[in-house]
């Protein structure tokens, strides 16, 4: 296939600016690093902490916090299992409408108790796509 240098230089820029926002070693993860993010209640924060605004293609509605190992289970649950599961629906999975991320809290809102995986960059509900 032949293509134009025009277009090969396009392909190629648009390559760099893909792997420019890329995190977590993985191009298809696309985001900004954060650091370290300090919780407000013992136990509480997010060593290496990202924020996240793609995952394979797929938009996270609000950019959301979290730790490489939470954003790299979430690009196997969207590669998956998601993306599969609404291949055949309205053109696929464009969009995952995030509930929550990163907040400072114990479970379930309570005043005492474990921190909630939430409060350690580990967790992402999500309400739709």
């Amino acid at each position: 296939m032949f293509r134009s240098p025009k277009a090969a230089g396009a392909q190629l820029q648009k390559q760099r600016a893909f792997a420019a926002g890329s995190v977590c070693g993985d191009p298809s993860i696309q985001g900004e690093v954060i650091g370290r993010v300090p919780g407000k209640i013992a136990g509480c924060g997010v060593d290496n902490a990202m924020s996240i605004a793609s995952v394979s293609g797929v938009r996270l509605s609000a950019k959301s916090t979290m730790d490489c190992d939470t954003t790299k289970a979430l690009k196997s649950w969207v590669d998956n299992s998601a993306k599969p599961a609404l291949s055949g629906k309205g053109g696929g999975l464009r969009e995952i409408k995030v509930a929550a991320h990163y907040a400072c809290r114990r479970r379930n809102n309570a005043k005492t108790g474990k921190i909630s995986e939430h409060g350690t960059g580990r967790a992402i509900d999500i309400s739709g796509f």
